[in-house]
């Protein structure tokens, strides 16, 4: 028997004043095309800041993953002012419409080479960026947990691709209860060794993952499973 198909009426979520369609009719197409395919060939695929965190809240920007260092007593005391030159100077060329994406790779690049360096060789251990999130008020969107968990019920693999800091991603996921079998990061991982009693950061593993790549981005050192 064929299935009926889905209309946007029936699914009440998509009543709420707050969501948004330029196209009706191709939005109930993809809705009945995901739907007709089964679960067994869906994956989710999701962004994590600004995404899977919120933008904005009480009118003031949100925490990154990246910004997450800026709050860490762990680092030097001009790191922050440092890292706000670095966003000050390449933010802008992320988002120019007068540049293309062939032109802003380079300056992306450079752009995460140089927050690596503010990175290298500080006293930073995994435990103490837990504890940077941990006292950081950082906040997931409205039914994140919510949405983890039956994904995770449903047995429909996660991943999240993220051009942030990966051990920020997976310590924020788990600070909310957010850490399914499911759920697959790729993302920016630091490298750490120990020299001695002291923890050093060397910087990040493998290729850097950036704004423009990130879609590209596989299995490999940038690859964590939760």
């Amino acid at each position: 028997m064929r299935k009926k198909n889905i209309k946007l009426h029936d699914v009440d979520y998509l009543q709420n004043e707050k969501v948004r369609m330029k196209d009706r009719d191709k939005v109930e197409e993809l809705i009945n095309i995901l739907v007709s395919g089964g679960k067994e060939r869906l994956q989710v695929i999701s962004d994590f800041d600004m995404t899977l965190t919120k933008q904005h809240e009480n009118g003031n920007r949100c925490i990154t993953s990246f910004g997450i260092f800026e709050f860490s007593h762990h680092l030097p005391p001009n790191y922050r002012e440092k890292s706000r030159a670095l966003f000050n100077k390449y933010y802008p060329i992320e988002v120019c419409h007068q540049m293309s994406v062939e032109d802003k790779i380079p300056h992306m690049i450079e752009w995460y080479k140089e927050a690596e360096k503010l990175l290298q060789g500080c006293h930073l251990t995994p435990e103490d960026i837990v504890e940077a999130v941990n006292e950081t008020h950082t906040i997931l969107r409205d039914g994140t947990e919510k949405m983890f968990e039956t994904l995770e019920a449903a047995g429909i693999p996660v991943l999240v691709l993220s051009a942030g800091v990966g051990d920020v991603v997976a310590a924020v996921l788990r600070k909310h209860s957010v850490n399914q079998q499911n759920l697959t990061i790729v993302s920016n991982f630091l490298e750490f060794s120990q020299k001695g009693k002291v923890t050093i950061l060397e910087g990040f593993k493998g290729e850097c993952i950036h704004v423009f790549n990130k879609h590209t981005a596989g299995s490999g050192p940038n690859s964590h499973g939760e």
